[in-house]
């Protein structure tokens, strides 16, 4: 079969994007070539650890996207896709830029609230975030004078808790889909980084790691058309701002196809 390198399908092979602290953002590039390309994500170099904040998809039309969940100032830099095949191989880059924003009031509160005597006023903060932490003012006035009230606000995270852990050991028969699931609770949610012998996995068009929302705590990972070389002992590193730690081991057996 004849082979050519793969080809970039944008006018330019590097482009520059913006991203609001804490939100979430995607950069895509798409690649073409007679023997369809494998891509892998670079960021300042190394490769992207697969973990719930990083997320890579493919379709069919060759399109690669990297889906970057809550952007922090850490994630500024470069971004390479780097697609392969027997023909070569060519690179495309993406300079991130996170900005930020300073705080904003969404929610009316009026300049000034008319309360009758004896009332009780309460401000309510719903889903409380880091950011919220602070001094709280509440400031009452009428026509003799005003008075002040301060109340220091601190936001508890709460450590990791290792729900339900890895298995101790599972097999796996070649060419099948292993799935490894842990349920892991804690505030902020925390970040979990899949391991394979101590070393943290990448994504590539085989792993794929699935992250809780809402109330769902089961972080996912994936790895599709098992291969002799996806034996070992995996773990998951889980961390937030409370606290970092590890999950049991699982080790991975994987035999023969069943004949």
């Amino acid at each position: 079969m004849v082979s050519a390198q793969p080809k970039v399908e944008a006018p330019k092979s590097v482009n520059h994007r913006s991203c609001v602290f804490d939100q979430d953002t995607k950069i895509s590039w798409k690649f073409s070539g007679i023997e369809k390309p494998q891509v892998a994500w670079f960021f300042k170099g190394e490769p992207i650890p697969a973990n719930n904040r990083f997320q890579v998809t493919e379709t069919d039309d060759g399109t690669s996207t990297l889906l970057i969940r809550q952007a922090e100032l850490a994630d500024q830099g470069d971004y390479i896709a780097r697609a392969t095949n027997t023909g070569g191989e060519v690179e495309a880059k993406t300079t991130l830029n996170i900005v930020c924003m300073k705080p904003v009031i969404n929610t009316d509160l009026n300049a000034a609230i008319e309360v009758t005597k004896g009332e009780i006023m309460t401000l309510k903060i719903v889903v409380t975030e880091l950011a919220d932490q602070g001094d709280y003012i509440a400031r009452a006035t009428n026509t003799v004078g005003e008075v002040e009230a301060k109340t220091t606000l601190n936001i508890v995270c709460m450590k990791p808790v290792i729900n339900t852990d890895l298995n101790a050991t599972i097999e796996v028969t070649k060419g099948e889909i292993m799935t490894l699931k842990i349920v892991v609770s804690g505030a902020p949610k925390p970040i979990v980084v899949w391991m394979r012998d101590n070393s943290e996995l990448t994504f590539n068009d085989r792993i794929q790691v699935t992250t809780p929302t809402g109330d769902d705590n089961t972080y996912t990972l994936t790895i599709l058309n098992v291969q002799s070389e996806d034996q070992g002992e995996y773990a998951a590193k889980i961390s937030n701002i409370g606290e970092s730690r590890k999950s049991n081991k699982c080790k991975v057996t994987v035999s023969s196809t069943s004949s």
